[in-house]
């Protein structure tokens, strides 16, 4: 009673014949898979049965007398198939036929494929981002461009206000020197008057000027308001040393309303001689101008003109429109601080004005 032997007689892969290996690695589309086997005894073919098993897709051993297995659409993966054949005495082959199928995934299921394509959607992402990060800032610049020339336009509208406001104030000025017949002092004014009209029109179409600049037309300003009050009042400017005032530039005609409200509405209302200080300081990134006077301060001057029903100036309302759009504008932090000052006894001794002004080199 010999055992029988098996065989694998032959191969088709995808309907086509191949030599018999014992190993196949086959890309995910060559998955239809025809085998035929044989069985021997002493080499003749003898065997009426087999049983084979496909180690990976068969649960179970699969018994038949077709010396054919057909394994259509087979998955990616790695399958050993083993063949036992069986003799008419019914004896089974000691040692089985076998063959290894692995077949691979396809490239889009491979994990290089997958990281790579998952790398391209973080950058694609990305990109996008990017894209709509910078179409995001463009129309942010757009904008602010729009909204800085609507800025810029309603600043030059205020500035424009400010040169006619100033000239107005300082012709009043003139004119009390004409209706009391003082030719002398009428014409030392005018000449010092015209020099400062041209300072302030050399000024009128700059934002910013050198500090040096402002400062002469404001003591210009200082002497000419000095003159017409008959020296009621003195005045100084310091400046610290250590700034350099051709160098340092600030937005021009800004001072000029505060010390002209300490004259007009500090000093002239004030009982004998009044005194305006002028001091600019340098406070870190910062420059301090300091405007102070020792009238009879805010309270008792807005008393007196709304007893009098004087016209109120318009300066400082001006300036403080100008504050905020500078700001606006620059993104930067002008600031001003005024201080009623008070003696031992709470009363008035002036005001102080700190005017805070980001520092810009030209």
């Amino acid at each position: 009673n010999s055992r029988p032997s098996v065989a694998i007689s032959s191969v088709k892969i995808n309907k086509r014949d191949t030599g018999v290996a014992e190993i196949y690695q086959l890309p995910y589309d060559q998955n239809f898979i025809e085998l035929e086997f044989i069985g021997l005894i002493n080499n003749r073919p003898e065997a009426v049965q087999f049983k084979h098993k496909l180690n990976g897709l068969d649960t179970a051993w699969i018994y038949t007398s077709n010396n054919k297995a057909v394994y259509q659409a087979l998955s990616p993966g790695t399958y050993t198939l083993n063949v036992y054949a069986q003799s008419k005495q019914g004896s089974w082959s000691e040692l089985p036929a076998n063959l290894t199928i692995i077949i691979s995934e396809p490239f889009w299921k491979t994990r290089s494929f997958i990281a790579l394509i998952s790398v391209g959607l973080v950058f694609l992402v990305l990109l996008i981002v990017l894209i709509l990060e910078q179409l995001k800032r463009r129309n942010r610049m757009r904008e602010q461009e729009f909204k800085k020339q609507v800025l810029q336009s309603e600043l030059q509208a205020l500035r424009a206000q400010m040169n006619p406001h100033f000239t107005f104030n300082t012709l009043s000025s003139i004119q009390n020197y004409i209706s009391r017949n003082d030719a002398d002092n009428a014409s030392k004014y005018l000449s010092k008057f015209a020099k400062l009209m041209r300072t302030i029109m050399e000024n009128a179409s700059q934002t910013h000027v050198p500090l040096e600049d402002e400062l002469s037309a404001l003591a210009l300003y200082l002497e000419l308001e000095s003159l017409r009050l008959r020296e009621k009042f003195k005045y100084e400017i310091h400046v610290d040393p250590g700034i350099d005032q051709q160098y340092v530039s600030i937005p021009s005609m800004l001072i000029q309303p505060y010390v002209e409200n300490a004259i007009w509405h500090g000093i002239t209302n004030k009982e004998g001689k009044g005194h305006v200080k002028i001091e600019v300081v340098q406070n870190g990134s910062f420059l301090k101008c300091i405007v102070e006077d020792d009238g009879i301060g805010r309270k008792a001057a807005m008393k007196i003109s709304e007893r009098k029903r004087k016209h109120i100036s318009q300066g400082m309302s001006i300036t403080r429109d100008r504050l905020e759009l500078m700001n606006s504008l620059n993104k930067s932090k002008l600031n001003v601080d005024i201080t009623d000052k008070v003696d031992e006894n709470n009363q008035a001794i002036g005001t102080r004005v700190e005017i805070f002004i980001p520092i810009k080199d030209d």
